[in-house]
């Protein structure tokens, strides 16, 4: 057979080969991919959205300004060995400006780099997070700082927030309404003991924007982004697992953090999981309650045994200002399975959801 026969032959079966496995691919992994690729799309049209900050931050660290003087001088480096050598006891404020490595103290080493940079010899902002105007050599441990350094600035600077709250939901199998089994046209079937399955044939996709809230320039931002109880965002670099941050070339950058996912029964607070404390997570029991009050579906609360969350990989997308080192947009993405086992006539249901739950803080 000739060469160019074979060739032909060849690609025809890898056309052949290709539809095959198009059809076999099961209408779920269709829908989770759509999903998947929605909240993508979303994403980046949030982040592409954000405006850039206009004029100075009023407040914000500065790094090495020991004295919390507002800009970095000699000056610094003795108040800096001061505080390293425990002559003085350092503020909180103190140690956002000096104490880089976030351990809560000040070291010999910080003190050479504060040198280091009020001297002019070393530019700090590089030496401490791999990053300057020409280059970014940054590692997983100093994008995590740097996403704290730029998010404790929203805070220090009081400059406002508006929060936006969406959902890209999918339930499993597609209800749309997981309910409906409920419905007398379905009943029978769940009674006649036909495949739950079988019921459940809606496989579209919807986004409900749940809210949007605006919190004024000059209000307390501690509790409100991007980590809950303190002006300094301590998102812990072990949670993360992986990191990577890019210069925009316009004066902006935007740095990507992702995060283990977790399993837990819904929480009664906030602050009763890992996650809780970085990300503001899908609901708490009560607020399950509450939002199932307000619905149809009230009259089945009394069925639900139990509801539990498992969440995939999170991911925070900030975008930074980078004369300032100061957040102005940020999305989190919290892609996560919503489970509600029911009790019905001695029967048991687990209804699944796949939820892609995503926040947008936009300062300004």
């Amino acid at each position: 057979m000739k060469k160019k026969t074979k060739r032909v032959l060849a690609a025809a079966c890898a056309v052949v080969c290709l539809s095959v496995a198009s059809a076999a691919l099961l209408p779920e992994a269709v829908a989770s991919y759509r999903l998947e690729q929605k909240t993508n799309a979303y994403i980046k049209s949030q982040i592409d959205a954000a405006t850039p900050l206009s004029g100075e931050v009023q407040d914000r660290i500065v790094l090495g300004d020991a004295n919390v003087s507002g800009s970095l001088e000699l000056v610094d480096v003795r108040t800096a060995l001061r505080g390293c050598s425990g002559i003085d006891d350092f503020s909180e404020r103190q140690l956002m400006n000096t104490d880089f490595d976030r351990d809560g103290t000040v070291s010999l080493k910080e003190v050479r780099m504060i040198l280091k940079g009020a001297a002019g010899i070393e530019d700090l902002k590089e030496t401490v997070f791999g990053i300057s105007d020409s280059s970014l050599t940054s590692d997983k441990a100093q994008i995590v700082a740097y996403c704290n350094l730029a998010a404790t600035n929203v805070k220090l600077g009081k400059t406002g927030l508006n929060i936006d709250r969406a959902y890209y939901t999918k339930f499993a199998g597609g209800l749309e309404n997981p309910y409906g089994i409920f419905e007398r046209s379905k009943r029978n079937a769940f009674n006649n003991n036909q495949d739950l399955n079988g019921l459940k044939s809606n496989t579209n996709e919807y986004t409900d924007t749940v809210s949007r809230v605006t919190i004024a320039p000059g209000e307390n931002l501690d509790d409100s982004f991007p980590t809950y109880g303190s002006v300094y965002s301590r998102i812990p670099a072990d949670l993360v697992t992986d990191a990577n941050i890019t210069n925009n070339g316009d004066g902006t950058y935007t740095a990507t953090l992702t995060f283990s996912g977790e399993s837990y029964t819904l929480p009664t607070t906030l602050s009763e999981t890992t996650l809780g404390n970085v990300f503001p997570m899908l609901m708490t029991k009560s607020q399950y309650r509450e939002q199932l009050e307000k619905t149809d579906s009230a009259q089945y609360m009394d069925y639900i045994t139990g509801v539990s969350c498992a969440y995939s990989d999170c991911t925070i997308t900030f975008k930074v200002d980078a004369a300032t080192d100061t957040v102005f947009s940020a999305v989190y993405a919290m892609p996560c399975r919503l489970t509600n086992t029911m009790e019905i006539d001695g029967k048991t249901v687990t209804l699944d959801t796949d939820v892609r739950d995503i926040v947008t803080y936009s300062v300004g």
